[in-house]
């Protein structure tokens, strides 16, 4: 739970659907993005931008595959809402595609079940065949960006009904080619992975990597200037914010018991990062 962050779903529960569903009377409330008459069918995104106010809100968009891209839509969704708090932004929508009880989500499960179901199967047998599977996951070249695309374009019914000037971050590259397919205008996708691939990046919006080889590789592969960025790591703003306290404490509790200082000596602690198939 976020505090202040708002979570979509969809508007009227699926016939049939297992998805848990609030409903209106539990305090859902219909997305209204632009205001209501920014859903008059004579609005234009020129006249929609100028019903709404002068701080739009911004759309977190996710993919819930994995914990990856759910801890960077987080990440950005803790800026987003301080923003929100300091009166510099709008609302902030927190728009996991997989919420929404529908024939799309059913299709991202399914291509996700089977990827997962590979996954398993190659490390269990090991050996050649995983090593297989993982260089081909580093294969992402450009057959690979279509065939993403393409499904992405299957996947446009879930972001539509909001004004295409409507600031998107995406956490996922589906959701970001989705969102360019069905013709938005202010579209930032967050590269997920340090490694270089055509995949995880889109055309026709702003990318942003997270370092400076990951940069230079994709300015090598050909990807224009004028939608990369280089941004830095996608961290949670509490964490940042405690940074220069936390590595205090951290010398503080390596030097207890060294070089004159008091106290105990401690353990050491080693933390290691453990990613997914990226």
């Amino acid at each position: 739970h976020v505090e202040g962050l708002r979570v979509t779903q969809r508007l009227n529960a699926r016939t049939g659907g297992k998805m848990a569903h609030v409903s209106a009377d539990d305090g859902a409330q219909p997305l209204d993005l632009g205001g209501s008459a920014a859903m008059s069918t004579r609005s234009t995104p020129r006249t929609r931008r100028n019903l709404r106010s002068s701080k739009p809100p911004l759309v977190i968009g996710t993919i819930r595959m994995g914990f990856g891209h759910h801890r960077i839509a987080y990440a950005a969704a803790s800026w987003a809402r301080a923003a929100t708090e300091d009166n510099e932004a709008g609302d902030t929508y927190f728009h996991d595609l997989l919420n929404i009880d529908s024939e799309e989500a059913d299709l991202i499960k399914s291509a996700d079940a089977f990827y997962s179901k590979m996954s398993r199967i190659t490390s269990n047998f090991g050996g050649p065949i995983e090593k297989l599977w993982g260089k081909a996951m580093l294969k992402g070249d450009g057959d690979a960006l279509r065939i993403t695309g393409l499904m992405a374009v299957q996947l446009r019914p879930l972001l539509k009904n909001m004004p295409i000037d409507t600031p998107i971050i995406a956490t996922h590259s589906l959701v970001a080619l989705a969102a360019v397919a069905c013709g938005f205008t202010n579209v930032i996708n967050l590269v997920i992975d340090n490694h270089a691939q055509f995949f995880v990046v889109v055309p026709q919006c702003l990318n942003l990597v997270q370092g400076p080889v990951n940069y230079q590789s994709f300015l090598r592969m050909g990807v224009e200037p004028e939608n990369l960025e280089l941004a830095g790591h996608w961290i949670p703003r509490d964490l940042v914010e405690n940074i220069p306290d936390d590595c205090e404490r951290r010398v503080e509790r390596a030097l207890s018991g060294f070089d004159g200082m008091g106290g105990d000596r401690k353990a050491r602690r080693i933390l290691i990062p453990v990613g997914g198939a990226g």
